[in-house]
């Protein structure tokens, strides 16, 4: 995470906002009143995609299944249906979500 101070910022207000969204890199503005943190629209919609997806019990508990089905019992992507593939990179960063909250 970049850490830049308010007056830094603004500085650079044109710049900096263009390399969180180009890097995908969350960036710390502080303040004397305290700290904002800025990221990408990307990042934000995974954020909530997560949380959603984490706070819907049904969907937790098939994601949790699917993280202990076998590889062997798994589809390839590419003879996945279409919309298995768009959710695959969604499973992928919600198991990573899950597994580092330790659900």
């Amino acid at each position: 995470m970049l850490n830049k101070s308010i007056t830094n910022f603004r500085k650079n207000i044109l710049s900096l906002p263009e390399q969180t969204i180009k890097y995908n890199e969350p960036m710390n503005v502080s303040t004397k009143d305290g700290n904002a943190v800025i990221i990408s629209e990307d990042n934000y919609n995974s954020l909530v995609e997560t949380i959603c997806l984490s706070s819907n019990y049904e969907q937790r508990e098939k994601i949790i299944e699917g993280l202990n089905t076998p590889l062997r019992e798994c589809i390839p992507e590419n003879k996945a249906a279409g919309s298995v593939q768009n959710c695959s990179s969604a499973i992928r960063e919600i198991s990573v979500f899950i597994h580092h909250v330790n659900i």
